[in-house]
């Protein structure tokens, strides 16, 4: 249904087949020619659905629904809704091993939100690594894991000093600057 809706509403079929592998992971329709491209520039990472996405997809569930918590129970009502819709969200792409994982992170984070915890983002992302392993107790021998984790690390561990670079003066720059 997605995929059709998309094709549906975008003008060529080549803008569409990119915005379903963008999307939804689908990558079956792209030109040849075009994955080659993409391959010879060793950008072929684009094309894959990643834990990018689903924060991107965080990032815009948290703006548009955080009216939600301003009600009684709106703290758990916005982060059962938002967990919910990251995971359909990771369902619909295949539930990825990159996308299970970004997923997870971001469950164990609107769970705090729900009791209050203060964000710890190592904690976190170790709550979500547990969850993980309970899932598949091998995953921490999987290269692409130990890869995310330790990219996820190393934002986490960089950010404050990367954030304090820049001070945009502007509001909603400095919130998208402080947000992402």
């Amino acid at each position: 249904w997605m995929e059709a809706t998309i094709y549906r509403n975008l003008p060529t079929d080549q803008d569409a087949h990119m915005l379903s592998a963008l999307l939804l992971g689908i990558r079956r329709k792209i030109d040849p020619d075009l994955k080659a491209a993409y391959s010879s520039a060793g950008v072929t990472h684009i094309l894959a659905v990643s834990g990018m996405h689903v924060g991107l997809i965080n990032f815009v569930l948290v703006f548009l629904l955080g009216w939600m918590k301003r009600f009684r129970y709106g703290q758990v009502a916005f982060s059962a809704t938002v967990i919910g819709m990251l995971w359909f969200y990771g369902f619909i792409t295949g539930l990825s091993p990159s996308v299970l994982r970004a997923v997870t992170i971001f469950t164990v984070f609107q769970v705090g939100d729900v009791f209050k915890k203060p964000p710890l983002p190592i904690n976190s992302l170790c709550a979500a690594t547990l969850g993980l392993m309970f899932y598949d107790a091998n995953i921490i021998y999987d290269v692409g894991y130990q890869l995310s984790f330790t990219a996820v690390y190393g934002i986490i561990s960089f950010l404050e000093p990367i954030e304090s670079l820049w001070r945009p003066k502007i509001s909603w720059i400095r919130f998208v600057w402080s947000h992402m």
